[in-house]
């Protein structure tokens, strides 16, 4: 159950989601309810290894991907083109980016609403896959509703069709999702095979699993790492860096 402090927390911006110089980019959008917001994110960004699905050349672009802080990837987006956030992009004008990136960009329009949110990184149990892939989602809570409820901000009708998803993306699952610290505990407590979580069939385990809780850690773990950035060379940092196609779970920067 969340407590009142919880809800105020998460409705502030974080030193990951504050929008910077760049708030005025959230100012204007059509609605404020969160089901509206959330489709706003997959006309905004495109996952890295999903070009061909949008039929896309990403190509030269996969750096985008490790941009860190909404500020980040508002710099680039609005590099990409000056349109407003609320007007659906095609995919050769969004930001390259993946689940995560999705889920930054998210909990900041949420927060900029007034609305609690906050990212959660686990498995997923929707997608096409042999096991349950790595993916992040966000929390968010409503007044009307007393408990947290999961929304994935990377569905969109393209990739929902192309993994047979049938469900709200709005309120996702529980069943559907393990948190990464639950499936931890269960690989510590014998009831999980940690063969079925990780990145992919050839990358499982549970020092994978073990990798991707310490994501939950606070930024500021991130921080003394020295290894963050504010994103705010955008460009280069999006030419210069090395493709990914997924975030390294030993380098968090907590949402």
């Amino acid at each position: 159950m969340a407590t009142r402090d919880d809800t105020r927390r998460y409705a502030r911006q974080s030193a990951v989601t504050d929008p910077g110089d760049c708030r005025s980019a959230l100012q204007g959008l059509p609605s404020a309810e969160p089901a509206a917001l959330r489709e706003l994110v997959p006309g905004l960004v495109i996952h890295a290894g999903m070009g061909e699905l949008y039929g896309v050349n990403l190509s030269g672009r996969i750096g985008e991907a490790r941009l860190r802080t909404l500020r980040g990837m508002l710099i680039r987006l609005l590099e990409l083109s000056s349109e407003p956030l609320g007007t659906p992009r095609p995919p050769a004008r969004r930001l390259v980016g993946n689940c995560r990136a999705s889920t930054v960009l998210a909990c900041g329009l949420l927060r900029a609403a007034g609305l609690p949110a906050r990212a959660r990184c686990g498995f997923s149990a929707y997608f096409t896959s042999p096991i349950l892939g790595d993916h992040w989602v966000v929390e968010y809570r409503i007044s009307e509703q007393p408990k947290w409820q999961l929304m994935d901000a990377e569905l969109d009708d393209v990739l929902m069709a192309d993994n047979g998803i049938a469900f709200d993306p709005n309120d996702v699952p529980r069943a559907r999702f393990v948190l990464a610290g639950e499936a931890w505990l269960g690989i510590r407590r014998g009831t999980h095979d940690p063969a079925r979580f990780g990145l992919d069939p050839s990358v499982t385990g549970a020092p994978y699993v073990r990798g991707h809780s310490c994501a939950t850690l606070p930024h500021s773990t991130w921080r003394r790492s020295g290894r963050g950035t504010s994103g705010g060379s955008a460009s280069r940092i999006a030419r210069s860096a090395p493709p990914t196609s997924t975030f390294s779970t030993r380098s968090p920067m907590r949402p």
